[in-house]
């Protein structure tokens, strides 16, 4: 959901948050094998609460993905941050829409 570095500096100066606190992925967590790599990263360092940060189209799946891969035991607490796009594109929130619903449904 972040386009660029640049825009990811702009939120951390907004936000006062640390860079060392925001590991950035370069692709859409979307994808189910980004999904399980997030996963298991938390997974591997014991890590306990996360601030989500994704287009808010694609938040209700990265969300669903995370929670799937996340062993419930680990009481992963994620705090949703979407990023509203500039871009009022329906073809893109019906594809994420319908995204969603497959992953609720099909898998």
């Amino acid at each position: 959901g972040i386009d660029s570095p640049n825009q990811l500096k702009n939120l951390l100066v907004e936000y006062k948050v640390k860079q060392t606190q925001v590991i950035y992925g370069q692709t859409d967590m979307v994808q189910k094998d980004n999904a399980k790599e997030v996963a298991d990263f938390i997974t591997a360092n014991n890590i306990s609460s996360i601030r989500l940060v994704t287009s808010s189209y694609d938040m209700p799946i990265a969300i669903e993905e995370l929670t799937k891969r996340v062993s419930a035991t680990s009481n992963l607490h994620i705090v949703p941050h979407p990023v509203i796009s500039q871009q009022n594109e329906y073809k893109l929130l019906l594809a994420a829409y319908n995204n969603y619903l497959k992953i609720l449904f099909i898998n």
